[in-house]
């Protein structure tokens, strides 16, 4: 693209809109509120038809976060302090189509998350080292396998692009 035809755009004239209304709550007129004020009856029927906006709404109380301990949570009991300041990182994997609609299966049976499922995995990898010889190999067999499709596709990519000029 020449320069001026960049500079053109670039200087073009943006459209503008009108700013608009964000208030939430419309304004009422003094004779409006005092008629809102009033719960209306009907005549023909004798109900009571009131508006919503001026019913009773009972609040439940709440609690404060940092006041609720464990223990007063049954289905917190047995957790250690130090099991409740878990810290989890998100992190977005892929995996093989087919193994991961397997792992959502299983996890899905079981009712567990993919993510614990994963950390348990993990867990118990790390404290079994006799089978870890061979799943390091699996990993590294498959990393190749990936590595060796990644460069396929980044080289047909680079050549639909740049080969056909």
């Amino acid at each position: 693209m020449n320069q001026d035809a960049l500079e053109r755009l670039r200087n073009k004239a943006k459209p503008t809109v009108q700013s608009r209304d964000l208030s939430t709550i419309p304004l009422v007129s003094n004779s409006e509120q005092s008629s809102l004020d009033k719960p209306s009856v009907d005549q023909d029927s004798n109900i009571d038809v009131s508006d919503s906006s001026n019913q009773d709404i009972e609040i439940s109380t709440t609690i404060d976060a940092k006041t609720i301990s464990p223990s007063s949570l049954p289905a917190l009991n047995g957790l250690s302090s130090s099991s409740m300041d878990l810290k989890t990182k998100q992190s977005t994997i892929r995996l093989e189509q087919e193994l991961s609609q397997k792992l959502s299966q299983k996890c899905q049976s079981e009712e567990i998350s993919r993510e614990v499922f994963l950390e348990a995995l993990f867990i118990y990898f790390e404290n079994h080292k006799s089978m870890q010889s061979k799943v390091l190999q699996e990993a590294r067999k498959r990393d190749r396998q990936r590595q060796k499709i990644a460069n396929y596709r980044r080289a047909k990519s680079m050549i639909e692009r740049f080969g056909g000029e």
